[in-house]
């Protein structure tokens, strides 16, 4: 709250996102999936935000990318936005194989653009666009969900 609004000329409002956005990864020491959070929540819109994955198998084809918003480690505890794969990877042995998964929220429409990219082939990548619910349009499961207190 402003005490003397008159002593400012004008006030600079900004736009955050509401949640951190992620994707799931595999934690080896807990043998199971998490969250691996891309663009942290507050971030300043427009944000974007990248992260470098390996494969975790030998001869992996194609990498499941599931997008995910909220602020717990665990995937359940996550509201799950979409999903993408990227197929034709090169048959290598795990960990050889690169993707570099973006992502970047535009300011204007709070619209998702998720791009997963083959590192060793850039004509290999795939996309996609979500347009994220503001907390509003979250029913009171989903807000809870996505927001422990």
């Amino acid at each position: 709250m402003i005490s003397n609004p008159e002593e400012y000329d004008y006030i600079n409002l900004i736009d955050v996102t509401n949640f951190s956005i992620g994707t799931n990864v595999f934690d080896r020491e807990k043998k199971c999936q998490k969250m691996d959070i891309i663009i942290k929540r507050y971030s300043t819109l427009p944000a974007k935000g990248e992260r470098i994955y390996k494969t975790i198998e030998d001869n992996q084809t194609y990498m499941i990318n599931d997008i995910y918003e909220g602020e717990n480690e665990s995937l359940s505890d996550n509201l799950l936005l979409g999903t993408f794969k990227i197929y034709n990877l090169p048959k290598k042995a795990k960990g050889e194989v690169k993707i570099k998964l973006s992502f970047n929220i535009d300011n204007k429409y709070s619209i998702l653009e998720a791009e997963a990219l083959d590192l060793s082939n850039t004509d290999n990548h795939e996309s996609t666009k979500i347009l994220l619910k503001e907390p509003k349009n979250l029913d009171d499961k989903e807000n809870k969900k996505i927001n422990p207190k």
